[in-house]
């Protein structure tokens, strides 16, 4: 190839250890500055809504939240933003299955318009990107966008935004029995620091992720014409 684009360091590094050829530039996901002042909670004041954001799938994280919940009070629930991939309807109906056996709510939205979705992103009480091994989400932006500061398991990608924009996410070790349970309680009980009042860094905005990749594909295509 003569150029790949990727969207982390963790990717250009899986990349250049690959046997793949080509020049690796990594431009980001873009995330939106959004909108960060708190809105009203979704739902009566008897539940409270842990939320995951995205399509369900093996790896997804929807079981790691699943199992929190037998941590929590009784009270609080978890909202699937979003359908089961195709092909993985049983699996979401396996969750939802799981969480009744253990005497807890799950429900599925399945797919929502953009509207919807955007007032159920800043709603619910606590949103969570439990995905141990994602590498690059457009899941997390989509929550930052909308004002939130997710809990997000610390894997490669997460740890990068972390790094680069401090106080849009909160990590936390899923590899730590019981990590993912403390950080939901922690946050129930400061509904504030599900949001954030950081600035999106200027190298993360739409503006900027669409001008490196028109440089990119400029530089591409004068160099294509010089042969």
């Amino acid at each position: 190839a003569t150029a790949l684009v990727v969207s982390s360091d963790h990717e250009r590094r899986m990349v250049e250890a690959s046997a793949i050829g080509g020049r690796v530039t990594v431009i980001p996901l873009p995330i939106d500055a959004g909108d960060s002042h708190p809105s009203r909670r979704m739902g009566s004041r008897r539940r409270r809504t842990v939320a995951v954001l995205g399509f369900i799938y093996p790896g997804k994280g929807h079981g790691d939240v699943v199992e929190a919940l037998a941590e929590l009070p009784g009270d609080v629930e978890l909202l699937a933003l979003g359908r089961a991939s195709d092909g993985h309807d049983a699996l979401a109906a396996a969750l939802v299955t799981r969480a009744e056996r253990m005497g807890r709510d799950m429900r599925v939205t399945g797919f929502l318009p953009d509207a919807t979705l955007s007032s159920l992103l800043r709603s619910v009480d606590v949103p969570v990107v439990p995905a141990a091994t994602t590498s690059a989400s457009a899941t997390l932006g989509t929550w930052i966008a909308a004002g939130r500061r997710p809990l997000a398991a610390s894997n490669p990608y997460t740890t990068e935004v972390a790094a680069a924009a401090s106080g849009l996410v909160h990590l936390y070790q899923p590899d730590r029995p019981g990590a993912l349970g403390d950080a939901v309680a922690t946050a129930l009980d400061d509904p504030a620091a599900t949001w954030h009042s950081a600035t999106v860094p200027a190298s993360f905005t739409p503006a900027a992720v669409g001008a490196r990749h028109r440089r990119l594909y400029r530089r591409l295509l004068e160099a294509s014409c010089a042969r």
